[in-house]
């Protein structure tokens, strides 16, 4: 068992208007307090998630705010530690280096690599990723450009966000 004592906070960041039914982002404001949320007592805050796009997306001005703020002075001065997941858009040549909170050097960036320790077939790369973490993956077991069967050298991924 890993971390038995852990508690688990989270924040809803992505949602649907009420106007228009469309998939929407928390405003810059929201992802601040985001990053601020329960700083004396988060130690680390774990964000999967992005934007599925190539293009360059740096931080807000709020966002830096909250960033700072959280390194700083989370838990009483010792500073929260914020990892950031590089991604799953590699067949769309999108690099964590073009994600501006993957690629703040006050974040941990992470990626995902096999149980073989290659890098997972979808897994961005980018020179900001400081870590990597076991994840699953697919192969081409027909030869013709899909993924198709589980890796046999990827491991059976364990999750929180699962009951069964």
């Amino acid at each position: 068992m890993v971390a038995p004592a852990a508690k688990l906070a989270s924040w809803v960041i992505f949602g649907r208007s009420a106007f228009t039914g469309e998939e929407m982002i928390a405003s810059d404001e929201q992802l601040m307090d985001m990053f601020q949320y329960a700083a004396d007592r988060v130690a680390v805050q774990n964000h999967s998630w992005g934007n599925a796009s190539a293009a360059q997306m740096g931080l807000d001005a709020l966002s830096d705010a909250g960033i700072a703020s959280a390194v700083t002075s989370g838990r009483g001065g010792k500073g929260s530690i914020i990892v950031r997941a590089a991604g799953n858009d590699r067949d769309s040549l999108v690099n964590a280096n073009d994600d501006g909170y993957a690629n703040d050097p006050r974040v941990v960036a992470v990626g995902a690599v096999r149980k073989d320790g290659r890098a997972c077939s979808y897994g961005n790369p980018g020179a900001c990723l400081l870590v990597a973490a076991p994840s699953g993956d697919l192969v081409d077991m027909n030869n013709d450009g899909e993924p198709d069967a589980e890796d046999p050298a990827a491991p059976n991924v364990l999750t929180t966000d699962r009951k069964d």
